[in-house]
């Protein structure tokens, strides 16, 4: 997965962030981007990666939440901006209210 720069028409790939952290990206099935910009990626091995572009140069840090249950795998099919810091994220096996600011799930519907 890459960014392009639609100014210099230059591609930038996404492999690790400035925290260290890697992006799970053979596996994507949503992309979305939320109200404050950050990037959100879905995939079916139930992997929820958050990525916080630093600034306009394409320096990003990548969180990872997962969203697997003890007792069931998921797959990630889509994510929706809830507002006031909240994911709406569907999965094969439910709807989860996440808590974005904390990184966390709220419930599973």
């Amino acid at each position: 997965m890459s960014f392009i720069d639609l100014a210099t028409s230059e591609y930038h790939p996404i492999n690790k962030g400035i925290n260290g952290n890697e992006l799970d990206a053979q596996n994507i099935i949503n992309i979305s981007e939320d109200s404050i910009g950050n990037i959100w990626i879905g995939t079916d091995t139930g992997i929820l990666s958050k990525i916080e572009l630093e600034s306009s140069s394409f320096i990003y840090q990548i969180t990872n939440y997962d969203l697997n249950s003890e007792m069931m795998p998921v797959s990630v099919c889509g994510i929706v901006d809830g507002g006031n810091g909240r994911l709406w994220v569907a999965t094969t096996h439910g709807l989860v209210d996440f808590d974005a600011t904390r990184g966390k799930k709220v419930m599973t519907y």
